[in-house]
């Protein structure tokens, strides 16, 4: 069942310092983050920024192709996070807002097949927000915990009534998209050291040993 818990804030987020809780979008593997069925490549890497830069215009949003609303979006972090909360927000055009959002936990390889009949570990049915502010949707954090990846299934948008996304006649498009939350375990980068066998003296002299080791007092 589709969950629609969530919180507009329509208050002054810089006074109520809202932006210092969705920070999580620094903690993504640009690398390794894509996204199926987008119209530009890479453009879904353009929804990630900062809290209070939400409501700014971006040149390439991230939008599906023209003939299908359908979006899968895969995100990689740099470490492990606990997720509590996720705003997605359109500021296109009217329509083309997501209506739907599936999301899962640490799962590889997903396509649109696999997807679509598996359970999401957590689902919402969403509002249609502009400019009048941004919604956020809570993330059940017993769940999203240990996340080093999620997968962010987008069926369908307000351009159809019905549950079929054949019934779309806008693409999907998303303007920006935020996690809130906090990192759990960063991951280290490796180290690395070269270490002698057997150390070698006459590599490791310094200045004034030749003439020490000259004046070698026999017994």
């Amino acid at each position: 069942m589709s969950g629609r818990g969530c919180c507009a804030h329509d208050h002054d987020c810089v006074e109520e310092e809202c932006g210092g809780q969705w920070t999580l979008y620094q903690h993504i593997d640009t690398s390794h983050t894509c996204c199926l069925n987008e119209s530009s490549p890479s453009s879904c890497l353009n929804v990630f920024r900062s809290w209070d830069a939400r409501l700014d215009a971006i040149d390439v949003p991230l939008r599906s192709d023209d003939d299908d609303p359908e979006l899968l979006l895969h995100i990689e972090f740099t470490g492990t996070v606990k997720l509590t909360g996720m705003a997605i927000l359109n500021m296109g055009h009217q329509g083309s807002a997501p209506r739907r959002v599936r999301m899962f936990k640490n799962r590889n390889g997903l396509d649109f097949e696999s997807v679509r009949d598996m359970k999401p570990d957590q689902e919402w049915d969403l509002f249609e927000s502009h400019q009048a502010g941004t919604i956020e949707y809570p993330v059940k954090p017993y769940i999203f915990t240990g996340v080093h990846c999620l997968d962010v299934h987008i069926p369908l948008n307000f351009s159809s009534t019905s549950d079929d996304p054949d019934d779309c006649d806008e693409p999907t498009e998303i303007t920006f998209i935020g996690l809130k939350g906090e990192v759990e375990k960063r991951s280290r980068e490796a180290v690395h050291c070269v270490y002698e066998s057997r150390p070698v003296p006459k590599d490791h002299q310094v200045p004034g040993d030749e003439q020490r080791g000259a004046m070698n007092f026999g017994t």
